[in-house]
């Protein structure tokens, strides 16, 4: 695998860090990390090393990394793709060191880990299961392993990720889960290199209040016809509240500290936030748009649990239903997400 010490430093002093054998005093296991200046030891659990420790993390952590058991999106193409697709021109041709800050289910990974034009790929997660399950489906470890890739325990609060190190950092699903979004994006602009580039998928906040508010109208009138509520719509009453509570709590870090997904963000929010920390560029631009909502609202239904028949039923009725609410979105709103660089 890469040599991680050519990207990380010491969480403590910022040295540099060497990696070490094994250590019968001090029980390290063969590659842990050590700084010579300041003694710190960077243990290795099952081959990652590990600058979290024993310190608690909750999967809400606000300082988390990890995106470990977010559903995929069942029936779409491949999430990569849709981002290159939604990047265009401005998707690297070469892309050299990549940073991916949340492993995620590891599809995403699994992709960028079979690009040519990838010189190494480190993965940082905050939690270590997502990390090990990642590195199986890359199939890192074995007699076929690919050694230009690397992992790496961390979250935000350990700043060990060193100065102008990567050509590329994606970013899939951490920037909506994290609690200071302009903390990481000054690190993301910290650790790029002089022409580097940032991919990120974040959650579109105006899409998703029509969303809120179509498929909110579809059960009411549903309500009005039968005089009752149909069983299935329970699930996608929980799945709307959830939305429109990060809608009312969007500003508000107290309202958001118990939610996985803290974030959601107006397109030029996130361009003036980027532009601020240091990007000489930056635009938003929808991930996989929909603007009549029924490819959406099947998604979101899959991902909550809904009943696959009573969601088929509901998306066209979104689609017709929701059009007043949609026609109001531009370009940039036309989608769930955002791929933002």
């Amino acid at each position: 695998m890469i040599s991680l010490v050519d990207y990380l430093h010491c969480a403590r002093c910022k040295g540099r860090l060497n990696t070490i054998t094994a250590d019968a005093m001090t029980g390290a296991q063969a590659g842990s990390l050590f700084c010579p200046q300041c003694e710190l030891l960077v243990p290795v659990l099952d081959g990652i090393p590990d600058f979290i420790g024993a310190r608690a993390l909750a999967d809400n952590d606000p300082a988390g990394l990890s995106t470990y058991g977010v559903a995929p999106n069942d029936g779409t193409p491949p999430l990569l793709e849709r981002i290159r697709l939604a990047a265009a021109d401005r998707w690297p041709a070469s892309i050299g060191d990549v940073l991916a800050l949340g492993c995620g289910d590891g599809l995403v990974m699994e992709s960028l880990a079979g690009q040519e034009a990838i010189s190494t790929l480190l993965v940082v997660d905050s939690n270590a299961d997502a990390l090990r399950a990642c590195r199986e489906r890359l199939g890192v470890r074995g007699p076929g392993q690919k050694r230009h890739v690397g992992f790496a325990r961390l979250s935000m609060a350990e700043d060990v990720l060193r100065d102008a190190r990567f050509d590329l950092v994606i970013v899939t699903e951490a920037l909506s889960r994290v609690g200071d979004v302009h903390g990481l994006l000054t690190m993301i602009h910290r650790v790029l290199r002089a022409g580097g580039q940032a991919i990120l998928i974040a959650p579109n906040r105006r899409y998703r209040l029509a969303m809120c508010h179509a498929i909110a109208e579809v059960l009411v009138l549903q309500r009005a016809r039968q005089q009752s509520w149909p069983e299935p719509s329970r699930a996608v009453i929980r799945m709307i509240a959830a939305m429109h509570q990060r809608h009312v709590h969007h500003s508000d870090p107290i309202g958001l500290a118990a939610f996985d997904d803290k974030h959601v963000f107006h397109p030029e929010a996130l361009e003036d936030l980027a532009q601020a920390v240091g990007f000489a560029q930056a635009e938003a631009r929808p991930l996989q748009p929909d603007r009549l909502g029924g490819e959406t609202t099947l998604r979101l239904c899959r991902a909550a649990g809904v009943e696959d028949a009573f969601a088929a039923e509901l998306a066209p009725l979104v689609m017709s239903v929701g059009a007043p609410f949609f026609s109001l979105l531009g370009v940039p709103d036309s989608s769930a997400a955002i791929c933002f660089g």
